[in-house]
């Protein structure tokens, strides 16, 4: 079975996040296992494109770390750069729900005074009551721990709830316009 990468140089697609693209062999063998499952599943579409040999970007980013064990950072389109390295919402995101005070969070691209990208992170509070100023400042000394510098929200937005599609994906797009204004 075949995955490989659109990065050639093996030392440096350990180093840097990667989106997955898989040949034809490699998804065939992976959903031939499961033709029931396959039936009413997303990547019908890709089935029928691999017994046609075409390739598809699937649009994930992944990293390697020195273990060689792959993970997960989310959709290429919503991970952006902060000081020239890859930030991964879904690993902001993570750590801000850790916080007992957070029900529900969203990280997205924003620009600093200088227009330098950096993560603003759209906060939905457990209890609305609660001081937003204060949970903010908690919420910086717990990423400030887990995160490197780079990964660390710089605004803090917060939202009564978040914009869903319907299938209950956050509609990212929706929080970038929303800085704009």
């Amino acid at each position: 079975m075949a995955v490989y990468t659109d990065i050639t140089d093996d030392e440096l697609a350990k180093r840097l996040p990667t989106v997955f693209v898989a040949d034809g062999e490699a998804v065939v063998t992976l959903l031939l296992g499961n033709l029931e499952h396959l039936i009413n599943h997303k990547y019908q579409l890709f089935f029928y494109l691999k017994l046609l040999g075409v390739s598809v970007k699937t649009g994930d980013l992944y990293r390697q770390d020195g273990e060689g064990l792959w993970w997960h950072l989310g959709r290429s389109d919503d991970c952006f750069k902060s000081s020239g390295r890859w930030v991964s919402p879904v690993e902001v995101e993570g750590e801000l729900l850790r916080h007992d005070g957070v029900a529900r969070a969203a990280v997205v691209e924003d620009f600093d005074s200088n227009q330098l990208p950096c993560a603003c992170a759209f906060v939905v509070k457990q209890d609305v009551e609660s001081d937003s100023a204060q949970l903010e400042h908690e919420l910086r000394k717990l990423v400030a721990q887990s995160l490197a510098r780079f990964k660390q929200p710089r605004r803090y937005v917060f939202v009564a709830e978040l914009p869903y599609t319907a299938t209950g994906k956050i509609q990212r797009f929706k929080l970038r316009q929303s800085l704009k204004q």
